[in-house]
């Protein structure tokens, strides 16, 4: 679910959409769009799960190490602005949200990540296309409308991971999270048909729809699932 909410926090801080428009459709209220991105603002990613406390660890969290660092740099930098900054960090984490599987050869990003990163620095991302039973080739269809796609057996990453000269630290099942924020982003999208459909068209509307219904019974049976890796450089 964080990296859900982290997409809908990027819509609002990176994008620059309203907080009334990201709120409309990820069929949240406007009060839940506030309190993710001041959790955002003061935690980072790790204030956007699901927890009544912060955890003491976190393999999504920077260890206390990397953490000095980044202060180490501020101090040592402090005229650096926050472009200047945000590249340095780029060495120490790097976070990929479902990028792999529309990647033609996800190996070039594992190696130009392993490059990058400094000994220690942190590798985060998910893939939404992990083939864990069977699917026919009409839902193959549907569920790539956005172009190229790959779908990879389930040690496909784990492999090339350690080509890359990349640590695997943790692998999580994240299926229950993407079903439920598809979920609800089908019954938002229905409540504002009347509005979407004058945006996108009524061919649009449905084949979105379509789309994220195709995802959501994928999900449900577990034929195609998504999983978070978090791969350490070495």
């Amino acid at each position: 679910m964080a990296e859900q909410r982290y997409k809908a926090v990027l819509a609002v801080i990176a994008e620059g959409r309203t907080v009334t428009e990201v709120a409309r459709d990820w069929g949240v209220s406007r009060q839940t769009m506030h309190a993710w991105l001041a959790k955002y603002e003061d935690e980072g990613l790790e204030g956007l799960s699901n927890r009544s406390h912060r955890r003491a660890h976190s393999p999504h969290q920077l260890s206390a190490v990397w953490e000095e660092k980044v202060l180490e740099v501020r101090r040592a930098k402090p005229y650096w602005g926050a472009r200047r900054l945000a590249l340095e960090l780029t060495r120490i984490a790097v976070i990929s949200l479902d990028v792999v599987l529309h990647l033609r050869n996800r190996e070039a990003l594992f190696g130009e990540v392993a490059r990058v990163l400094i000994p220690g620095g942190r590798f985060w991302f998910t893939d939404a296309a992990i083939v864990t039973g069977p699917l026919s080739s009409h839902e193959v269809e549907l569920r790539r409308p956005r172009g190229y796609t790959q779908f990879a057996p389930p040690v496909c990453n784990e492999r090339a991971i350690e080509r890359s000269r990349l640590k695997l630290v943790q692998v999580e099942d994240q299926t229950d999270d993407l079903l439920e924020n598809v979920t609800g982003r089908i019954t938002a999208r229905f409540a504002h048909r009347a509005e979407l459909e004058a945006v996108e068209g009524v061919d649009g509307f449905g084949r979105e729809q379509r789309y994220l219904e195709t995802v959501a019974a994928l999900a449900t049976r577990r034929a195609l699932s998504r999983f978070a890796f978090v791969a350490e450089c070495s």
